[in-house]
């Protein structure tokens, strides 16, 4: 310091590269014991750069307006919230509406029973040769599944433009269906 003003030609050590000074701890020039002496005598002077907390109002006066939740004097209506609320409805009517949707009874479900066939060829090309068989078959059912053994393609496009036919290709749907063949489940509609 030279003259009561800051030398800033070579920044010191509480200087960052912008020259401003740097603040350390809670500020003001006093140790932590000097401040405890003050605080128990009552006294703040000193204690922060500024004299005092700046965020904190003089005594007597309080930080909330009198005038709270109204509008100042000469403050503009905003006509564009305004309309925006009145095309909008209140909560609560938003909230009655959501419950009565909620509460409404919902139609009963309805399970329409289904006739199910199935059919079990050792291979893909089995089963193209066998359509004119497939589309007979296709009379007596709702859904016929056919069953392929080996590993295929299961969206064969000459077996699926079949209605009501569902190919199943591999050793685990073979199993399935079979089990399904010994149960009974093929014997009476579901």
């Amino acid at each position: 310091m030279v003259d009561g003003k800051q030398d800033t030609s070579k920044p010191s050590n509480n200087q960052g590269r912008s020259g401003r000074r740097r603040r350390r701890g809670r500020g003001g020039n006093k140790s932590g014991a000097d401040r405890q002496a003050d605080a128990a005598n009552g006294s703040t002077a000193g204690n922060t750069v500024g004299g005092g907390n700046r965020n904190r109002p003089p005594e007597g006066q309080s930080q909330r307006p009198q005038n709270r939740g109204q509008k100042p004097q000469g403050a503009k209506n905003n006509k564009g919230n305004q309309q925006q609320k009145a095309q909008r409805p209140p909560e609560a009517q938003r909230k009655g509406e959501r419950k009565q949707e909620l509460e409404k009874p919902e139609p009963p479900f309805v399970h329409v029973e289904k006739r199910y066939g199935v059919v079990i060829y050792d291979t893909i090309q089995a089963a193209r040769a066998d359509i004119p068989t497939l589309t007979e078959k296709i009379n007596d059912v709702d859904q016929l599944n056919v069953v392929i053994r080996a590993e295929g393609h299961m969206d064969d496009p000459e077996l699926t433009t079949i209605p009501k036919v569902k190919v199943f290709a591999g050793t685990a749907w073979t199993l399935i269906h079979e089990r399904r063949l010994h149960d009974g489940w093929y014997d009476s509609p579901r």
